[in-house]
């Protein structure tokens, strides 16, 4: 008789209304911090960071989508809210080093020349020291779960929470998906180095 081993890890079923409401209270935005959602497109989540005040929210997409509708809806009835929308090439996010304080970012596009690697690499550069990311991946199948998770955990990143999900959303159910949490270092301080002294040899007369 061969025995069935069940995975070490279950995969929680959760709605998608309930995922965005824990990440939301995860997040913890405080004021005036700067919120990056790449790919925004599929699951936007502008209206979660707009609730706290004096927030930004930047969203980037790659595909050939007419933002126009899109900054229409959300600038008008909110003109002292910081709102960005623009594309990118999937790869290079059009932002400084250092420039935010979290990233929020669901089912992004991981098909080459892109990877999860060079997605948490890029993302890494644009964040601000102790900067989170908040990253949701629907992948097809438990390796491929296995497989993200040890990329996550080996990365430059110090791992906040990562938890294996059969999320249900409106339109479909992602039975293997995993939020992974992350946060970026502190920056390192330079080690201190006292005033330099120099020793003279002593004359022999």
């Amino acid at each position: 008789m061969t025995t069935v081993i069940p995975p070490a890890t279950a995969y929680q079923q959760i709605t998608w209304a309930a995922l965005q409401e824990q990440l939301e209270t995860a997040i913890a935005l405080a004021p005036k911090e700067r919120v990056l959602q790449p790919y925004f497109a599929k699951y936007p989540a502008v209206n979660m960071v707009l609730e706290h005040p004096s927030s930004g929210y930047f969203g980037l997409e790659n595909d050939a989508i007419d933002l126009t509708d899109i900054e229409a809806t959300y600038t008008q009835p909110s003109q002292k809210k910081r709102i960005c929308f623009d594309h990118f090439d999937g790869i290079e996010i059009p932002y400084v080093n250092n420039f935010f304080h979290r990233v929020i970012s669901f089912d992004p596009d991981l098909s080459y020349p892109n990877s999860l690697s060079v997605y948490l690499n890029e993302l890494h550069r644009v964040l601000r020291p102790l900067g989170q990311v908040s990253l949701w991946l629907p992948l097809p199948s438990d390796t491929d779960v296995t497989q993200a998770i040890a990329i996550a955990e080996s990365s430059l990143y110090d791992t906040i929470n990562i938890e294996k999900l059969c999320v249900i959303t409106p339109n479909e159910v992602h039975e293997h998906s995993v939020l992974i949490e992350l946060r970026k270092p502190a920056k390192k301080a330079a080690a201190h180095q006292g005033p330099s002294v120099m020793i003279m040899s002593k004359r022999i007369s």
